[in-house]
């Protein structure tokens, strides 16, 4: 592990989320949530490298989700619009 990945995982105190095993930190949650008791919104920081090694699988939101690069090699975001490939 790079010593700058080590530091930012300490100065954020960054944990793995349970199933990509992306570090991260969550730093807002709002107070309405759905029916299913998550929440309409949250921010976090996250690190996406390869030692540790993190992924952000496929997965549906029921609320936007925005992101921001500020370091480090570029990535792909892929869109999958619902009824398009039907």
């Amino acid at each position: 592990m790079s010593p700058e990945v080590k530091s930012l995982i300490e100065q954020y105190d960054l944990k793995p989320l349970p199933v990509e095993a992306t570090l991260f930190s969550n730093t807002y949650r709002s107070k309405q949530e759905f029916e299913n008791g998550k929440p309409y919104g949250t921010a976090m920081v996250a690190i996406y490298c390869n030692d540790p090694y993190s992924v952000s699988l496929f997965h549906k939101l029921p609320a936007d989700e925005i992101w921001h690069f500020y370091s480090g090699d570029p990535l792909r975001l892929i869109f999958v619009v619902p009824g398009r490939f039907e």
